[in-house]
Order: structure tokens, then sequence, then C-alpha cells
């Protein structure tokens, strides 16, 4: 069954996840695609994503996690079960 998925720029795509065998998947979620040469160039791709996202939003995704860190361990002086 085909998924429909919204893209950043609002345009919708309908995906369809169809396996080797002819097994159809409703999501890719905890598959894990075995590195080869037909898949090589997605992992490479992948990885390229990655790294963009992380060059541009690296700043804020650090401070994002530094405020969760600082949370948590206010949550920890606070709990009473210590």
């Amino acid at each position: 069954m085909a998924r429909k998925v919204v893209l950043s720029s609002g345009k919708v795509a309908y995906v369809t996840n169809i396996m080797a065998d002819g097994t159809v998947r409703d999501s890719m979620e905890g598959y894990t695609l075995p590195y080869n040469e037909k898949t090589k160039r997605i992992y490479q791709h992948l990885a390229d994503m990655y790294f963009n996202f992380v060059a541009e939003h690296g700043e804020e995704l650090e401070k994002e996690w530094e405020q969760k860190e600082r949370t948590c361990k206010d949550a920890g002086r606070n709990d009473s079960s210590d």
C-alpha cells in the first residue's frame, strides 16, 4: 500500500516499499539494507544528507542537546527518591 508523504516543498509523493522478493512493506522502519555494490550509492547519499544537515543545523542541535542535558540533570537533583 502506498504511503502519502508531504515533502518540504509542499508537494505530495506516494511511497510504496516493494522488496526484491516482491513483498510490500508499509514502512522501512527497522529494516537494514545490506551494504554492497548495489546499495553503496544510497548509503553515500544518506551520509551526505546527514553531514549537510549537521553542517547547516549543528549549532542549534548542540544547544538543544545541552538544554535537554540540563533538564535531565535538574530532574535528577529534584528527584525525592534519593
